[in-house]
Order: C-alpha cells, then sequence, then structure tokens
C-alpha cells in the first residue's frame, strides 16, 4: 500500500533565492518513491520530520488543512484502484495516475458556453430571447462570462 508524507527537499536546485523550498507531498510505493509539488513554499525549520508545518509559521494551519487535503484526494484515488491494480503499480505508475485523475477532476463545465449552443440551436425566437435573456441574467449575477456548472456536494466533491 502506498504511503504519503508531506516533505521539503533540501539541495541546491530545490532551494529558491529566498530560502524557500517547495512542499511536496512524498508518494512511497513498492519501495520507490516520487513527489507531487504543491504549490505551497516555506522555509525548511518550518516543516517537522512528520510533515506537519509548525505552529510557528505564520499560515500553520491553513497550510496543514490544504497538505492533508491533497493527501486525502491521492488517497482516495489510490484506494479507488483497488490493491490488485496497485500491487502491481510503481510509484511512478501512481503518481501519473493520480496526476492524471486531479486534472480530470479539475476540468470545469461551462454552463454559458453550454447555454449559448442551446440558444443557437432555438427555433422558436421567442424562447431563444428568453433563455438569452435568462443567460444574461446569470452572468451579471455572477459576474462572469464562465459559470461552472458541475455539481459539487456538501463535501466539495465533483460529479
Amino acid at each position: 500500500m502506498a504511503t504519503y508524507k508531506a516533505v521539503v527537499l533540501q539541495g541546491g536546485r530545490h532551494v529558491k533565492e529566498d530560502g524557500t523550498t517547495n512542499i511536496k507531498i512524498r508518494i512511497y510505493h513498492n519501495r520507490s518513491a516520487q513527489y507531487i509539488p504543491t504549490g505551497h513554499y516555506i522555509l525548511p525549520e518550518y516543516l517537522s520530520e512528520s510533515g506537519e508545518v509548525l505552529p510557528s509559521h505564520p499560515s500553520a494551519e491553513i497550510l496543514n488543512y490544504d497538505i492533508t487535503n491533497q493527501i486525502q484526494k491521492y488517497r482516495e484515488i489510490s484506494i479507488k484502484l483497488g490493491t490488485e491494480r496497485l500491487r502491481f503499480m510503481t510509484a511512478l505508475d501512481l503518481k501519473q495516475e493520480i496526476l492524471r485523475n486531479i486534472e480530470l477532476s479539475s476540468d470545469v463545465i461551462d454552463f454559458v458556453a453550454f447555454s449559448r449552443i442551446l440558444i443557437s440551436k432555438t427555433q422558436k425566437p421567442k424562447t431563444a430571447d428568453w433563455y438569452l435573456s435568462s443567460l444574461k441574467s446569470l452572468i451579471k449575477f455572477f459576474g462572469k462570462d464562465v459559470i461552472d456548472g458541475s455539481y459539487r456536494n456538501s463535501e466539495g466533491l465533483r460529479f
């Protein structure tokens, strides 16, 4: 079974000029490791051996929350793969599968683009005008031309 842990790599190319380094999620599976970068940079001394950002960091609570959520998403993907399939995968295979699944789940369903296609195919002019008016109201309400139409449940999971 794969294990996941937040780590910082300390070496020449991993450390930025300001001394910070990227927090990465280490995937350890079948005696090898792979790393997935997060969007977070910290000074290495702020990350504990257990992979948690120390309370002395000004954003420790939010960083730990975000990193924990990422790790849980990765675990969920590996659980869904199943133990039989996972057993024959390398750490690199697992990393690629995680990245592919994360990319698929981050797609936006553009409700505005969908609506414009529907309006263009509507044969009755009055109905098309009504649809367009409704769409313009939604765009004005949200304040943007791309409205994500995917459903999210109370846990934030997309369907």
